[in-house]
């Protein structure tokens, strides 16, 4: 019976001490929305990826390039969820190469250029959703307030 007794207390002490598997199994579960955008908007972006992931619980990686351009990847299929760059002719030519916009690219900023936002059908319909998700937080006063801070005039709804 003592044994029983030790070997219990062993086993609970041994799961109190135990790392925390389903926070770490959610962490490796959460998603990723993939985001291309022209390097200028990288701050501006950057803080409206804490806002998102603040009301998603969703990482978002970016990519930022110079004008947007989307690399031989994207071209060639790698998935992405929202594209955003003052090129037409790109924005395009990502819709050529995935084939899955989500609705028309939609003015959401001015600079030196006007910017243009869309989302991509890649991916189960979750990311679908969370990629418009992002697009209505940058067309949203959320959105137009960060990038006006950022030295963006954000057009009125």
């Amino acid at each position: 019976m003592k044994a029983v007794i030790i070997a219990t207390s062993l086993w609970w002490v041994a799961l109190a001490l135990a790392p925390n598997t389903v926070s770490a199994e959610t962490t490796r579960d959460k998603p990723t929305l993939r985001v291309v955008a022209d390097s200028n908007l990288k701050g501006a972006f950057e803080e409206l990826a804490i806002l998102y992931n603040r009301d998603h619980r969703t990482e978002v990686a970016f990519t930022f390039a110079e004008a947007a351009t989307p690399d031989k990847q994207i071209l060639e299929g790698t998935p992405i969820n929202v594209f955003a760059s003052a090129n037409s002719a790109q924005l395009e030519a990502v819709q050529r190469a995935t084939g899955k916009t989500l609705g028309e690219p939609q003015v959401f900023a001015r600079g030196r250029a006007i910017y243009r936002i869309a989302a991509y059908a890649e991916g189960p319909v979750r990311m679908q959703s969370l990629a418009r998700d992002f697009v209505d937080l940058v067309m949203g006063p959320g959105g137009r307030a960060v990038l006006t801070k950022w030295g963006f005039a954000a057009p009125e709804p």
